[in-house]
């Protein structure tokens, strides 16, 4: 799952440590920038009237290195805190003079010039694998933010970038989180859930799942075939019910599909059922009739919950998808489908992020188990972790 956009961050994030090694300064110039500290602090030590300060110390120590590289000074810098010892001469106590001096040789300051050296490659990475426009310029713009004149050792900028990554992905992906369980549970009369989306989501499998999810932890439910426009669709509904032993309200075909959920709701106030579970007719966002006819469901039976149920592999249409249902009635949650054939990975940091509500389970295959509760840290850390 999202294979293809963790591959291309992971190479994106790769080529950072390489544009950084080539500062790597020479022993030489090292040098020079020593022996210029020494006498810029000799002199401030003696208007101070302090002990002669050691900075020739370290200069004597790296005559006799054949190569100085940032790994050698932090491992000397970390002598100062008696960690090692690496060069004979040095003492164990350091000024903290000659402790700026060595910061400023082994960590570097990150400038906007150094940031915009690898935000490009990441930026289309994030692009190339569905991530929204808008979405990939905030990652961008947030990891900006964290990293612009951040002291960091130059042997872990890598490091450091894919950390600031994954803190700009989980912003762009969380929000306010949702406990279904504890919803049902909670309410006083029976959870209406309405299910809706664009035709061939998965809408009424996933429906079943989240019947099923709901009967393993003890809370019951009744199914409601409220989708009376598509051939076949109230029985692939009753088939599912019949199958997890649930109970399903229907109409005939051509009924108005708001009484069809008007009666799911009597008849689960009436035998005390905790949730109602409502199939809609797939509709296009741009089919002005059918999503008329959706506001009419919404406006007469005040759903407890609208769910958008989104297919994975839609690709960038998915954000339109999201916007649009969100502007007609008020989206909820979301519950991405065939997220386990899913390798870019683009829509799970997008869609919630487009209409700012959360994604509450993955669709992950075709069995009733196949639901997985949706969390924003994990799939963060799967996509940049090392």
């Amino acid at each position: 799952m999202f294979g293809s956009l963790k591959k291309k961050l992971k190479e994106a994030i790769g080529r950072v440590s390489g544009k950084f090694a080539k500062e790597d300064k020479p022993k030489e110039e090292i040098t020079e920038e020593l022996k210029s500290e020494e006498i810029a602090l000799s002199e401030e030590s003696e208007k101070k009237e302090e002990p002669e300060l050691i900075v020739h110390e370290l200069s004597e120590d790296l005559k006799g290195e054949e190569e100085i590289t940032t790994e050698t000074l932090e491992l000397q810098s970390n002598s100062m805190h008696g960690k090692n010892k690496v060069f004979p001469n040095a003492m164990a106590a350091q000024p903290k003079e000659k402790r700026s001096l060595f910061k400023r040789i082994v960590e570097k300051e990150l400038t906007e010039e150094d940031i915009n050296k690898f935000l490009p490659d990441l930026q289309k990475a994030l692009l190339a694998n569905d991530v929204a426009f808008e979405v990939a310029e905030q990652i961008c713009e947030d990891m900006k933010s964290s990293l612009l004149r951040k002291s960091v050792s130059r042997r872990n900028i890598e490091s450091a970038v894919r950390n600031s990554l994954k803190e700009a992905v989980l912003h762009a992906m969380k929000q306010d989180s949702m406990d279904l369980l504890k919803l049902v549970k909670d309410a006083e009369r029976p959870f209406v859930i309405l299910f809706l989306g664009h035709n061939g989501t998965g809408k009424t499998t996933t429906l079943a799942k989240v019947a099923n999810y709901l009967k393993k932890n003890k809370l019951s439910s009744v199914l409601v075939a409220a989708d009376t426009f598509r051939a076949a669709s109230i029985e692939q509904l009753q088939e599912h019910a019949d199958r997890l032993g649930i109970r399903m309200i229907k109409q005939q075909y051509g009924a108005d599909p708001a009484a069809v959920l008007f009666d799911g709701k009597k008849y689960a106030e009436a035998r005390n059922i905790k949730a109602v579970l409502c199939d809609s007719a797939g509709r296009s966002h741009s089919n002005v009739n059918l999503m008329d006819e959706l506001k009419k469901i919404v406006r007469v039976n005040k759903p407890d919950l609208k769910v958008l149920i989104l297919d994975s592999l839609t690709g960038n249409d998915i954000y339109d998808q999201a916007k649009l249902f969100n502007d007609a009635v008020g989206i909820d949650a979301i519950i991405l489908t065939k997220a386990d054939v899913y390798d870019k990975g683009g829509a799970a940091l997008s869609a919630s992020h487009t209409i700012k509500k959360p994604i509450i389970f993955l669709g992950t295959g075709q069995s009733y188990d196949d639901l997985l509760p949706f969390d924003a840290e994990k799939i963060a850390e799967q996509l940049v972790g090392a």
